[in-house]
């Protein structure tokens, strides 16, 4: 008796993914169902977050007219900036209480990248009250930092009392720190999820990261903002392509 279909060629070595991405390819196709599932609970603690910048973007649709005939351009921009700003605030807390699930996400995506199985749900969980903790911690210090460095370029940069030599270079130093910031969160739960790291520990290493593969590091950072673009710009494309 033959088990299976008898055509079907044997899987073998030579059929495993040879880079990263074949290996990315292999299990988008072996695990989409699952994947859509992980990304739905993640999703589903980003809710908050969502509803307050699209409250936030529908109120600026309704003052925009008015602004528009009593403002001028730069006042309006004040304005603009003031709604995101209060609406970012409002998110810390919501995304803090992200951080569990998106280490969540994190281990269950590295172990089916390493060819090991996982269960959508129960592993998602299982990792959730694993690393709520540090997940919460540093997703409380994320929101914090890119909160300050926002607040420090647009005080330096609108500080008439600071000489223009002195602004520009602490724009420079707030904008390399950031950098840097970015450049190690593309690690911090790939390594939170893998190992059991203190959190200062979680930092350096992440950094150390960053630095040395920085070039990587920075085709990751261009390709996840560029899927933040396409999102943005959902309704432009889809309006073009019907168009066309």
């Amino acid at each position: 008796t033959v088990n299976g279909d008898p055509n079907k060629k044997n899987f073998t070595r030579r059929d495993l993914p040879k880079n990263r991405l074949e290996l990315f390819a292999d299990v988008v196709k072996t695990r989409l169902l699952g994947l859509m599932t992980v990304n739905l609970l993640y999703v589903m603690f980003l809710v908050p977050i969502i509803i307050i910048f699209l409250w936030t973007y529908f109120g600026i649709q309704q003052r925009l007219p008015v602004m528009e005939n009593g403002l001028d351009l730069f006042k309006q921009g004040e304005i603009v900036f003031s709604y995101f700003r209060t609406a970012y605030l409002l998110c810390i807390p919501f995304y803090t209480l992200a951080g569990p699930a998106k280490a969540g996400l994190h281990y269950v995506v590295r172990t089916w990248s390493w060819g090991e199985h996982a269960a959508a749900g129960a592993d998602f969980w299982k990792e959730f009250k694993r690393s709520w903790k540090p997940a919460m911690l540093y997703n409380f210090l994320t929101a914090i930092a890119i909160y300050a460095v926002t607040f420090w370029i647009e005080l330096l940069w609108r500080s008439g009392a600071i000489p223009e030599a002195a602004r520009f270079i602490g724009v420079v130093v707030v904008g390399i720190l950031a950098l840097i910031f970015l450049l190690m969160s593309v690690y911090v739960y790939p390594l939170m999820v893998t190992y059991k790291l203190k959190f200062k520990q979680l930092l350096k290493n992440s950094m150390i990261f960053g630095l040395m593969q920085m070039i990587s590091t920075f085709v990751v950072l261009i390709c996840i903002a560029l899927v933040f673009l396409l999102f943005a710009l959902t309704w432009q494309i889809a309006t073009v392509l019907m168009l066309t």
